[in-house]
C-alpha cells in the first residue's frame, strides 16, 4: 500500500505471491483489506500484520468488492449480481442486486454504492442501484425442481431439492402443508390424482407413494411399469395416466386404469395396460383437454413448436407446427419448455435465452415475453404450468414465481427455507410463517439493509394485499 500523495510504500502485504490478485477494497475504518484472487477465494487481510483473518469461498470468481458503511456487511459481485455476506460469520445473507441485463457482469461498485459498472466484452455500462426504500427477501431459499396444480386449481405443489414437497394455496399465496420424503427420491414426478384426495410421488426405482389428502395417510406401491417416471398426469375422468419415463429409456406412454380405484390399479399396471406409446422422446409437456377426449403433446421441432393431438377414443394423431421463433434462437432443444395453457389456445414457451413467452396456437403471434432466471430442462421437470384462472406458475431457481397470463406481469414469489416460508409481491408486500420474517429485509439506502421491523413491518406485512393480488379480476379474465 502506498501513500496516495507521495507514492511511498507504507505497508507491503506479501502473501501467496504466486496467486493473481484481481480486486481489493478497504473496510470503512481502513483496518481490514478484502482481496479477491483467481481461484474463487476472497481473503480478508489485516494489513498491519499481513495475516489472513477470514476466507470467503465460492464456486465462481468475484469481480468487485465493497463494504457497507458500518462495516458489518461485505458486498461481493459475481456475474451479474451482488451478494451480501455477513462480515462476522462469513455466512451469505443473499443476493440483493441483479443487473437487468444478464449479458453484463458487474466489474465495479461506486463508493456511494449507488452505481455499478457492468462489463461485456469491449463494452462498459453504468447501472443504478435502487437507492430508495425497498423490501427484499435475503438468504437463499431451497431450490425448487418442479410444480404441479391440483385439478381444481386451488392448490399448487412444489418439490424442493432435498426432501420437501410444499403445498401452497393459490388463493392466499400461503404455504399450507409440507410433506417430507427420502432424499434419494429427488428425481421423481409429483402429480395429483383425478379426485380431490389423491397425491402421488414416484421414485426412480419403480415405486410410487400415494397420499390421501384428507387424512394424509400414505401408501407405498411398487411397480416396475412406473420406473423412472419424471412427469405424470391423469385424464380428467381418471381412466388414463400419461407419463414420461426418463433416462436412456425415455418414453411418452399412456396407460389405461381402473377408474373406480386409481390407487390400487397403479400397483397392477403392466405392459398390457399401455394404450399409447409415442415415438417422440423429446417431449416438453403433455396435458389432457378439459373434456379428456384429447391428449396434447408438445415439443421443439424443425420450424417451431410442434403439437401432436391424440384422439383418446381412437388413438389417431394429428400434427401441427406453430412457428413461434426463428430456428437459430433454439440453440439447444434440451433447454426448452413448451406447454399448453388450460384453454388450449396458447403455448407457453420457456427458452434458453432465459425468457417466458405466450404465443397463439393459431397464428404463432407472441402476446408477451418476460425475462427470467429460470433454467429450463424439459426432459427433467415440469417447471412452467398455467391455471384456469389466468395465472402462470414457474420455477425460478429458488422461487416459484407467479405471473399474470394476460400481460406477463409478476404477481408473487413464493420462497421456502428449512422450516419457514415467505410470499412477497414485486413491491414488497408479503405474508410469511411466524419465523419467516427473519429473512425479510428493508433497504433504506443503496445496499444498506436491515431486518424488517417497526413501521416497515406494519406497512408491508399484509396477507390481505397478497390475497387480493392473487385473486384480482385482471388475472381471472
Amino acid at each position: 500500500m502506498r501513500d496516495i500523495i507521495s507514492g511511498e510504500v507504507i505497508i507491503h502485504v506479501d502473501y501467496w505471491d504466486t496467486r493473481e490478485y484481481f480486486s481489493c477494497c478497504f473496510s470503512p475504518n481502513e483496518r481490514k483489506l478484502l482481496v479477491t484472487t483467481g481461484d474463487q477465494n476472497i481473503f480478508l487481510f489485516d494489513p498491519a500484520s499481513s495475516t489472513v483473518v477470514r476466507t470467503f469461498s465460492d464456486s465462481r470468481d468475484a469481480e468487485a468488492l465493497g463494504f457497507s458503511p458500518d462495516g458489518n456487511t461485505v458486498y461481493i459481485s459475481r456475474g451479474n449480481r451482488i451478494e451480501l455476506i455477513d462480515y462476522f460469520s462469513g455466512e451469505k445473507k443473499g443476493t440483493f442486486f441483479t443487473l437487468p441485463d444478464n449479458s453484463y457482469s458487474i466489474a465495479g461498485l461506486s463508493q456511494n454504492k449507488k452505481y455499478v459498472v457492468g462489463a461485456k466484452r469491449h463494452h462498459l455500462k453504468l447501472f443504478g442501484v435502487n437507492p430508495d426504500k425497498e423490501i427484499r427477501v435475503l438468504n437463499r431459499p431451497k431450490h425448487v425442481s418442479q410444480v404441479v396444480l391440483s385439478n381444481d386449481g386451488k392448490t399448487l405443489a412444489s418439490q424442493t431439492v432435498g426432501d420437501m414437497i410444499c403445498f401452497w394455496s393459490t388463493t392466499t399465496g400461503r404455504l399450507v402443508r409440507v410433506l417430507r420424503y427420502p432424499t434419494h427420491w429427488d428425481q421423481g414426478a409429483i402429480f395429483f390424482g383425478p379426485g380431490e384426495n389423491f397425491f402421488a410421488l414416484s421414485n426412480q426405482h419403480g415405486g410410487v407413494t400415494v397420499w390421501d389428502t384428507n387424512s394424509w395417510e400414505k401408501t407405498d406401491i411398487n411397480n416396475s411399469c412406473l420406473n423412472n417416471v419424471v412427469q405424470a398426469t391423469f385424464s380428467p375422468d381418471g381412466k388414463s395416466l400419461a407419463l414420461i419415463r426418463g433416462g436412456a429409456d425415455q418414453k411418452h406412454i399412456v396407460l389405461k386404469l381402473d377408474a373406480d380405484d386409481n390407487q390400487s390399479s397403479l400397483g397392477g399396471l403392466n405392459d398390457q395396460n399401455i394404450w399409447l406409446e409415442s415415438g417422440i422422446s423429446i417431449t416438453s409437456d403433455f396435458n389432457f383437454s378439459a373434456d379428456g377426449n384429447t391428449l396434447y403433446q408438445t415439443y421443439r421441432g424443425i420450424g417451431g413448436g410442434v403439437i401432436i393431438s391424440y384422439d383418446m377414443k381412437t388413438g389417431l394423431s394429428t400434427r401441427k407446427v406453430v412457428n413461434i421463433k426463428e430456428d437459430e434462437i433454439f440453440k439447444d432443444e434440451n433447454r426448452l419448455v413448451i406447454s399448453f395453457t388450460p384453454c388450449g389456445n396458447y403455448l407457453l414457451v420457456h427458452d434458453e435465452e432465459f425468457s417466458i413467452g405466450l404465443y397463439s396456437v393459431n397464428s404463432g403471434e407472441k402476446k408477451w415475453e418476460v425475462s427470467s432466471d429460470i433454467v429450463p430442462f424439459h426432459h427433467i421437470r415440469q417447471q412452467v404450468t398455467a391455471s384456469i384462472d389466468g395465472k402462470i406458475y414457474a420455477v425460478d431457481g429458488t422461487n416459484v414465481t407467479v405471473f399474470n397470463m394476460n400481460d406477463g406481469s409478476e404477481i408473487l414469489q413464493m420462497k421456502v427455507f428449512d422450516n419457514e416460508w415467505v410470499s412477497i409481491t414485486p413491491d414488497g408486500y408479503y405474508t410469511a410463517s411466524p419465523g419467516g420474517e427473519k429473512y425479510v429485509y428493508v433497504c433504506t439506502a443503496p445496499l444498506n439493509v436491515t431486518e424488517i421491523s417497526g413501521k416497515y413491518r406494519s406497512t408491508y406485512n399484509r396477507p390481505d394485499i397478497v390475497e387480493k393480488r392473487m385473486n384480482k379480476d385482471g388475472v381471472k379474465k
